[in-house]
């Protein structure tokens, strides 16, 4: 992704930079990676966000630019797609009794409910009992310079 797809509102000081970094103890499995992959184009095309990811079984690490709102949205959109992964077994603590991602199938209708924001009662009842990406996700935000000339 190149930061000329998006377009910042400079003038009004709106524009931000997410800086993040995601290291699961149990990494993000090598069959997972493509389709990880994919969820971060789509998901940054659709907020119209710039910037660089990189995805690798250890974990993820990427700088975004555009709207807070947007990148906000984006955090969103992350944490629930580790959320999926978490309740597959894909990603955790390595002291969880699942170190296999379970069958792409049996998990299928529980992403498409997770990510289209309609969260049912288990995966409800799960995440209210702890924020599982918070030990795993750190995402900061600052204001994107203007004062710097680009050459």
């Amino acid at each position: 992704m190149s930061a000329t797809t998006n377009i910042l509102d400079c003038e009004t000081g709106n524009s931000m930079i997410a800086l993040y970094y995601c290291y699961p103890q149990k990494g993000i499995p090598a069959e997972k990676i493509a389709n990880h992959t994919d969820f971060h184009k789509d998901a940054c095309q659709s907020l119209k966000l710039g910037g660089r990811i990189r995805v690798s079984e250890e974990g993820i690490n990427g700088v975004l630019s555009g709207t807070k709102d947007d990148l906000m949205a984006y955090e969103e959109r992350l944490r629930r797609e580790l959320d999926v992964l978490h309740l597959e077994g894909c990603v955790g603590d390595v002291s969880d009794d699942a170190h296999e991602c379970s069958d792409p199938a049996d998990s299928r209708e529980l992403s498409d409910h997770i990510l289209n924001g309609n969260k049912n009662s288990d995966f409800e009842k799960e995440t209210a009992e702890s924020d599982i990406t918070s030990d795993w996700l750190d995402i900061k935000y600052c204001h994107l310079r203007t004062d710097v000339p680009v050459e």
